[in-house]
């Protein structure tokens, strides 16, 4: 997404932003410059789209087979400060972002020989349903070729049209991935958690052979192979991508999805 952010009353600056963008851009900061990372969307056809492409492969991020669909736009968001507290308004609705999946074939191609494929709850919740049948096909068939998912469920209310729907989706997610991020309070939020370790158990249901519950500054909850680990610091994006990033060196060939 492009994000804009007030300098003054009347002054605004872009940037890049998105949960999985920052995500692969600190991996790319974390990570030995030989290895391969990809950003998989979808592009419009725009002058802010073709800068985004530029932007990705100026700084070393491929964008593989992601589709260009004409007429359609980069998703966009503005952040507001009032005194301390800050406040969103999103243009989302002709993101071309949305048409990850369009294009089955492309996606396939995108996510064929990863180490490690990362997606999130908000890749699923902005996507039209009619292609989310199409995404976890290709995430399933990723997996059984030998690529590790991972997951962060990042659960926004208003992404969704009901707790039910979000719910089945989530755990189509969680039944395909290898490794779970969630946030204790979107968890708590969504499923009514009483704790991060009620989070663990939950989510180890699905199958994921690593956990790690984020709670905020606090330190958050993992759970390796079945086993509760204990709890590690992971109260920024740096640390918590470095656990991403650890799982996968030596240096790998990673895609993110968005």
């Amino acid at each position: 997404m492009i994000e804009l952010s007030s300098t003054g009353p009347d002054s605004w600056q872009s940037a890049y932003a998105g949960d999985t963008f920052k995500t692969l851009w600190t991996m790319r900061a974390l990570l030995p410059s030989d290895s391969i990372l990809d950003f998989v969307t979808a592009f419009g056809d725009d002058g802010f789209s073709r800068r985004q492409q530029a932007f990705f492969n100026e700084r070393g991020i491929g964008t593989a087979h992601s589709p260009v669909i004409p007429g359609l736009r980069p998703g966009l968001y503005a952040t507001t400060l009032d005194g301390y507290e800050r406040s969103f308004d999103y243009w989302r609705s002709q993101s071309a972002a949305r048409q990850l999946a369009v294009d089955r074939n492309a996606l396939r191609q995108s996510l064929s020989g990863r180490d490690l494929i990362y997606f999130s709850g908000i890749t699923t919740a902005v996507m039209p349903n009619e292609h989310l049948e199409t995404l976890f096909d290709e995430l399933s068939a990723a997996r059984q070729r030998g690529t590790r998912i991972a997951f962060d469920p990042n659960y926004r209310s208003r992404l969704w049209s009901n707790q039910k729907f979000a719910m089945e989706v989530i755990g189509e997610a969680l039944s395909l991935s290898d490794i779970v991020l969630p946030t204790f309070d979107d968890e708590r939020s969504l499923y009514g958690d009483e704790n991060p370790i009620a989070t663990l158990d939950r989510v180890s249901m699905s199958g994921p052979s690593e956990i790690v519950v984020k709670c905020g500054s606090d330190p958050a909850f993992y759970r390796l192979d079945g086993f509760r680990a204990g709890s590690v610091c992971l109260n920024s994006l740096g640390r918590f991508a470095k656990w991403i990033s650890a799982s996968i060196m030596p240096p790998p060939s990673l895609v993110a999805a968005r």
